[in-house]
């Protein structure tokens, strides 16, 4: 009996083996870009520890302001999300203490009894600046946790941690121009120390 070289055995067996090692490829390529795409996230650990950086956010500098934030969720991205929003918000109180602490500087100094209150000048320098120079936040680092559902209360849930940066020159420009607007004030706040401040030592105002 002929057998067709078409319906070979031989044939039939060579092409699922040839099929199974296709399979097995997509399989393993499959799996490589599945890695490739979760390592492109932020790291995700299962230790539940908070960053040091988190814990104690680094100091400012004369480049740079630091806040930090943190955020939960049941998915990763919203968790991340939610710690960066948190940390602009952080950011944007550090922001209005800073200015608070020069508009304290400057009355101390001026001392010119009730028609030189400026509260409502420096009030609106600092909206200008929080609304204005939030948009120069960047992200510094981020970390991302899966929690255990012992941790989570019973939900395993995802915890991000995020630093945000800011550059010191933004905000001091930004406030320096909004305080401009008045010029009354800001031809005394020119002269006074609180002007020294705010362009040498504005991120060490507390």
């Amino acid at each position: 009996m002929n057998i067709s070289p078409y319906n070979s055995p031989n044939k039939k067996t060579k092409s699922r083996g040839s099929d199974m090692k296709i399979k097995s490829i997509l399989s393993t390529l499959f799996v490589f870009t599945f890695l490739i795409s979760c390592g492109s996230n932020e790291p995700v650990s299962t230790n539940n520890q908070m960053p040091d950086w988190y814990m104690v956010p680094p100091n400012d500098t004369e480049e740079f302001f630091y806040a930090a934030g943190e955020g939960q969720s049941s998915r990763q991205g919203t968790a991340l999300r939610s710690a960066q929003q948190n940390a602009t918000q952080e950011m944007a109180a550090k922001l209005e203490q800073k200015v608070s602490a020069l508009q304290k500087s400057f009355e101390e100094e001026v001392q010119s009894g009730n028609n030189a209150n400026y509260a409502a000048t420096f009030s609106n320098a600092s909206e200008i600046l929080i609304n204005n120079t939030l948009n120069g936040v960047t992200r510094d680092r981020a970390d991302c946790e899966q929690m255990s559902a012992e941790a989570a209360g019973g939900n395993v849930t995802n915890r991000c941690f995020v630093l945000v940066r800011m550059p010191v020159g933004q905000a001091r420009d930004a406030l320096a121009n909004a305080l401009s607007k008045d010029e009354e004030l800001y031809t005394k706040f020119k002269s006074s120390k609180a002007f020294e401040e705010l362009q040498e030592r504005l991120h060490e105002l507390e």
